[in-house]
């Protein structure tokens, strides 16, 4: 059991001058109030739950950057979006140096604490994922991420069969 928390970057939102709101904080400040944000959910749901409780943020990775509370030994893992792909196409060379500067060593960091990275893409970016030791998700052609997509030899059924078992929503697509 566990949750999947997406937007963690919006962390990004509170800190921008230009968000439309009244005010804004410090991209730290912003950061902290996350990192306080998550610790709580996973505090109250492992002291709710028997067993383990999975914590997996998708995205906003540099958040570490200002972790002092411990997020990085509270989460399960993280998910990655977008590390190799804009939607469908290829990121252009700058792209890959800014996302090589600028994410790549926050989620080698999760890896080097003996955590899973799940890298979440749109199109056919596998041997890439893996490569960097990544677990590759490769949703089908929609950002919806309502559901599990199945790609027969990309994704095989016996890593998702446990969720199917568990009344989560798969989807089955033959690739090719």
């Amino acid at each position: 059991m566990g949750v999947y928390l997406n937007k963690i970057d919006e962390f990004g939102y509170g800190s921008d001058p230009d968000n439309g709101e009244d005010e804004y904080l410090s991209e730290e400040e912003s950061a902290k109030r996350m990192i306080d944000f998550i610790i709580e959910i996973a505090e109250y749901s492992r002291d709710k739950v028997e067993g383990d409780f999975y914590i997996i943020p998708q995205n906003g990775e540099k958040i570490l950057k200002y972790d002092k509370e411990g997020l990085i030994d509270i989460v399960s893992g993280w998910a990655a979006e977008d590390l190799f792909y804009n939607g469908t196409q290829e990121w252009g060379q700058e792209e890959i140096e800014q996302i090589s500067q600028e994410r790549f060593p926050y989620l080698d960091k999760i890896i080097a604490k003996g955590k899973l990275v799940f890298s979440v893409d749109y199109d056919d970016y596998r041997q890439k994922a893996i490569n960097k030791g990544y677990i590759p998700y490769t949703a089908i052609s929609d950002r919806n991420l309502d559901e599990l997509n199945i790609i027969n030899t990309i994704q095989p059924i016996n890593l998702f069969s446990n969720l199917m078992y568990q009344g989560i929503k798969c989807r089955y697509k033959e690739k090719g």
